[in-house]
């Protein structure tokens, strides 16, 4: 897409942007971390963590002038309050690694770990106590793998469960239940209770893909995103290559506000980097949720 073009094609978004109902502003910069596949919001909704150790204040539209995480992530994920960030970073040469917990209120470290290392897939437990990990994966079988619960250092709390290969683990908001989603498209809902996974049982695969709210839902064809309501309705269309992304790429903020979507966007240069652009809505429009995004698998 040329400069020409690309220019045309966000004018008519923001024109379409000021007309439709609900009215929503759209923001877009290129990422500073491509070292983790995540992107998130954080305490108060008003920041994006998109891989690097900067954060994105979404009022002043512009990272961090100076590091907010003491290093640079390799994996990182949120608590379901988005109060606390799991990290993990590798050394040079992948020798060796430091895994610790951030607090986004104070912008520093809660808790250092010595063993744990907070590679995806994994999931926080809403009482920020436990975990849910993927184990046993062998790379010689295809489709192996087990899920267990553990404590922050990785230390099995509960036995494991087949699972065979997963791209996603993701809590219920009270924490009683665990849904699994293998890299085939299918899933599993497991009951938590007192370090207990299980019984399980298939499931209908939950959709990150769909608000809080379930009244709009984030389409995806490689080439371009858009998001649109219940009736079909496309209330916005933007260019952006997502078939390079391998983890959370797509999520809502907790104040049914907010969306943000990673991938290759088109630089007025006629070249592509690595973005994501968030999308603010005037009014809470999604529903509020404790923790919604969307994955893909390596």
């Amino acid at each position: 897409m040329n400069r020409a073009a690309l220019a045309t094609a966000f004018a008519l978004l923001i024109i379409c942007a000021c007309r439709a109902e609900p009215a929503y502003r759209v923001d877009k910069s290129i990422s500073h971390g491509d070292n983790e596949d995540s992107i998130f919001f954080i305490d108060d909704d008003n920041y994006i963590f998109d891989g690097g150790c900067r954060l994105y204040n979404l009022q002043k539209k512009k990272f961090s002038k100076d590091c907010d995480l003491p290093t640079d992530p390799r994996w990182a994920t949120p608590s379901p309050s988005g109060k606390k960030i799991f990290v993990t970073s590798i050394g040079p040469a992948s020798e060796t690694f430091e895994s610790y917990i951030y607090d986004t209120a104070s912008r520093g470290i809660v808790f250092r770990l010595h063993k744990a290392i907070f590679a995806a897939p994994i999931a926080v437990h809403p009482n920020e106590k436990m975990l849910a990990m993927m184990k046993g994966k062998d790379p010689d079988v295809p489709d192996s793998g087990q899920v267990v619960l553990t404590d922050l250092e990785g230390n099995a709390l509960s036995s494991p469960v087949d699972t065979g290969a997963v791209i996603n683990l993701l809590f219920s908001d009270d924490g009683s239940g665990l849904s699994i989603i293998r890299e085939d498209g299918t899933a599993t809902f497991c009951t938590v209770a007192s370090h207990r996974l299980g019984p399980c049982q298939d499931d209908a695969l939950p959709s990150p893909f769909i608000s809080p709210n379930s009244q709009y839902v984030v389409n995806s064809d490689g080439k371009a995103v858009s998001l649109r309501d219940r009736t079909g309705l496309e209330l916005f269309k933007l260019p952006m290559d997502t078939t390079k992304e391998t983890g959370r790429y797509v999520s809502y903020s907790r104040d049914g506000r907010r969306l943000a979507i990673k991938g290759l966007l088109p630089q007025e240069n006629g070249k592509i980097a690595p973005g994501f652009v968030a999308i603010t809505f005037e009014k809470p429009v999604f529903g509020l949720s404790s923790s919604t995004t969307a994955y893909k698998a390596d």
